[in-house]
């Protein structure tokens, strides 16, 4: 169970009742199996076996860039696309394939599908600090990689939030088990763009560790 930092206005998740401590874990995400409902994400479609991965974004210009289907116009971005297509590059070459063959990497969702992200973005700017959690458990035989990753803007600071974790089939349905949940508070401030690619470089560099630590 996670200790994560309490929410405050902008984070309450769905009705969520209020923390009563300083350091409470959410109701939302201290419940048994409550990351393990969808509506934290969007559900995937696992159709490649038992080695896929894939990455949740709710910012489409930044999918379309990476993936290939928009240039990047902004050449002060480069070395962070770079950074990130090569953590890419490193998990295809550890075997995982998206969940299918018309899949891309990286997914683009609407933002009330990337409820967790959004959250942890949230948590970060309302408590103007950065913080990490990791997990350990009994990993499955058969299981996919799974993230979700967001940033964000205030008029006076700015944050992203990423979650790494595994899908694996409980009961014919699957669940999401985060191994890593983290926040990073961004000062000084950055555009909401430049925000939410930070949050997808630091998933898949978490993602990219994780498959090599599980892998040897």
């Amino acid at each position: 169970m996670y200790d994560l930092p309490c929410p405050d206005r902008h984070s309450n998740l769905n009705g969520a009742r209020p923390n009563r401590g300083p350091d409470a874990v959410p109701d939302a995400i201290s419940r048994d199996n409550s990351l393990g409902d969808s509506m934290w994400w969007p559900e995937i479609s696992w159709d490649q076996g038992d080695h896929c991965f894939v990455f949740i974004v709710d910012c489409q210009p930044l999918q379309r860039i990476t993936c290939g289907r928009t240039p990047l116009l902004n050449d002060s971005y480069l070395p962070l696309f770079t950074r990130i297509l090569d953590n890419l590059r490193d998990i295809f070459k550890e075997g995982f394939v998206p969940p299918r063959l018309v899949d891309d990497p990286i997914l683009w969702v609407k933002r009330d599908k990337n409820k967790l992200a959004d959250y942890l973005c949230n948590v970060t700017m309302d408590r103007k600090r950065s913080w990490r959690k990791e997990r350990s458990i009994d990993m499955p035989s058969k299981y996919h990689w799974f993230a979700v990753s967001d940033g964000g803007a205030r008029p006076q600071c700015s944050a992203c939030g990423w979650a790494v974790g595994i899908c694996f089939l409980v009961d014919g349905a699957y669940k999401f088990e985060p191994l890593v949940v983290a926040g990073e508070y961004l000062d000084p401030r950055v555009n909401s763009f430049l925000a939410e690619a930070l949050a997808l470089e630091q998933a898949t560099l978490e993602m990219k560790k994780l498959t090599l630590r599980f892998i040897q």
